[in-house]
């Protein structure tokens, strides 16, 4: 009876000495009979076994990595420091290949954590608010600078100004609510804004200026009506999915 080990040891040598050769006998046997091996069928089933294998693999790998994550990440690490061009162009090639799996994952994603992003940017605009008090007690001059820029704006404009009575007729023309939302402010004083920004090249003057909630003024900032709309409908879409 043949030693299976002395057998496995012969084959080894033997294909090590022999590699061109047998490499050269394969490729001639497959280019010889390459339209029996390559039907449909035969390719729909190595498409298939390959799916099934690289799913086990990877199973195999996420299981590794989560019992001893930090020699992966050491290693992932020192690859993108030695070669960050070859790492970015392999992320974007597998980006290309994998669209639709991105969209799926990423509608999935924000569908499950809708909430928790939603609870995130209201918590991250009080925490700017709380964040801009700060820095404008902690840099009064700097601040004061920013309104003497916004004042020189003003100025350079020739803007006439909107004086405290046309103000009123402003506010008594749109119903002392705010002319975007129609809301009152929770009770608040309604705030001047401008319809075009001054930042754009508005006038600080009656007819481009329309009473507004906190909210809006702040949400709309510099940006022109109509950006500012289309911003909005984004962000509602975005949240709707």
């Amino acid at each position: 009876m043949r030693d299976p080990v002395k057998a496995a040891a012969y084959q080894k040598a033997y294909q090590e000495a022999n590699k061109e050769r047998l490499q050269a006998k394969r490729k001639e046997y497959y280019l010889k009979n390459k339209d029996k091996w390559q039907t449909e069928e035969r390719k729909a089933k190595a498409k298939a076994r390959r799916a099934k294998q690289r799913d086990h693999e990877n199973a195999l790998a996420r299981r590794r990595y989560e019992a001893n994550p930090e020699p992966r990440k050491q290693s992932a690490k020192r690859l993108r420091a030695k070669n960050p061009e070859k790492v970015r162009a392999c992320q974007k090639s597998w980006y290309d290949r994998n669209k639709d799996y991105r969209a799926a994952y990423t509608a999935e994603y924000r569908e499950r954590n809708r909430g928790y992003w939603v609870a995130w940017g209201k918590e991250r605009r009080e925490k700017q608010r709380e964040l801009a008090a700060l820095w404008r007690k902690a840099n009064p001059e700097k601040a004061v600078a920013i309104w003497a820029k916004r004042r020189a704006r003003l100025k350079g404009t020739a803007s006439p100004g909107v004086s405290a009575e046309e103000w009123a007729e402003i506010l008594e023309f749109n119903g002392h609510v705010c002319a975007y939302c129609g809301g009152n402010n929770n009770g608040k004083r309604l705030e001047r804004d401008h319809i075009q920004p001054i930042a754009l090249g508005g006038l600080d003057e009656p007819s481009n200026v329309v009473p507004a909630c906190r909210s809006c003024n702040a949400s709309k900032h510099t940006k022109t009506v109509t950006k500012w709309r289309a911003h909005q409908e984004a962000a509602r879409k975005f949240l709707a999915k």
